[in-house]
């Protein structure tokens, strides 16, 4: 609400200006026809010429004190020409079109401020459906071979990376990467900017995914390349490789995944850390929301604690082989 409310008065700044010139000019317009003894302006046309010098001088004061709506408002993916041409109409109307925008927030502040605070606790209501896990195993992508190698005891570790690829990378193409790459199976879980887990190395396996913890841990990988830092050739600092954050499926399934193991393993929060946090690395870059994921696998992982149905299929997924050593 502040932040429109700061944007349409810098609008109503230059509607105000736009405004005030045009009255004078179409007072200019009477008195130099009245003193040349002509007939006043056909009304009409009087009209269509000053709304397109409204336009013409709004869009040059915008373009010149920086005013876009859409800009202002940081709402991305309007091209900057279509911005201004916009911000050049409304305040080209004068202030009237601003005044009552003003006065529809100032009116309705409340009705949105309450919505606004519903919205912010809208997170910590538990509704029934996701009371389920909902997270499926056979096995991995290679059910009858055991990674690198079974490791000698269940892990207590949890390990999350980005795959530093495009955002729209296939789990497919992860896996001929890592295979080109000689490290085939690294992850314990891919998942795609869908929102769709892969299972990929046995969880009861060493995957090569974390050099010095490999043997105790588990690691998942969310698509994408999420690091910023222009000083490092191979990060997304122009965009090249997608949005640099997860999108909203995907960190879902991620938490579901990783409160997931923490229940099978009795792994603390404490131990679910990012790559960086046991290797020389950035992964998974200065733009993932690492205090965002471990929070949602917080509230699942206590969540399916209290539900039966959760523990039904925890139940059922402690019975399958490739689970425990």
């Amino acid at each position: 609400m502040a932040e429109a409310l700061a944007v349409l008065i810098r609008l109503l700044v230059v509607s105000t200006i736009v405004e005030r010139v045009l009255e004078i000019a179409s007072q200019i317009w009477d008195y130099v026809l009245q003193a040349d003894g002509k007939p006043k302006a056909d009304p009409g046309r009087k009209r269509v010429i000053l709304q397109t010098a409204g336009f013409v001088l709004g869009t040059a004061l915008s373009l010149a004190m920086g005013v876009r709506v859409f800009g202002m408002l940081g709402i991305e993916g309007v091209p900057f020409l279509l911005d201004l041409v916009f911000t050049g109409i409304l305040v080209g109307g004068g202030t009237e079109p601003v005044h009552s925008l003003i006065k529809f927030l100032e009116e309705n502040k409340d009705r949105v401020k309450r919505e606004l605070n519903e919205a912010r606790a809208a997170p910590e209501t538990v509704m029934p459906e996701l009371e389920t896990i909902g997270i499926s195993y056979r096995g991995g992508l290679y059910p009858d071979r055991p990674g690198h190698g079974l490791r000698t005891g269940n892990p207590d570790l949890i390990v999350f990376h980005h795959s530093a690829t495009h955002l729209e990378t296939s789990f497919d193409r992860i896996v001929q990467i890592e295979r080109e790459r000689d490290l085939d199976p690294t992850y314990h879980c891919v998942v795609t900017a869908d929102g769709r887990h892969h299972n990929y190395c046995r969880w009861d396996s060493i995957g090569w995914h974390a050099k010095g913890v490999n043997t105790r841990s588990l690691g998942i990988c969310l698509v994408g390349n999420f690091h910023t830092d222009p000083a490092d050739p191979s990060s997304n600092a122009n965009g090249r490789f997608g949005p640099p954050q997860p999108t909203e499926a995907q960190l879902d399934t991620a938490a579901r995944v990783i409160a997931l193991w923490m229940l099978l393993y009795n792994i603390p929060d404490t131990q679910v850390v990012p790559h960086r946090a046991v290797g020389n690395t950035s992964c998974p870059g200065d733009r993932f929301p690492a205090q965002e994921l471990l929070d949602r696998a917080r509230k699942y992982r206590e969540m399916w604690a209290r539900s039966e149905v959760a523990q039904k299929e925890l139940a059922e997924l402690r019975g399958k082989e490739g689970v425990y050593v």
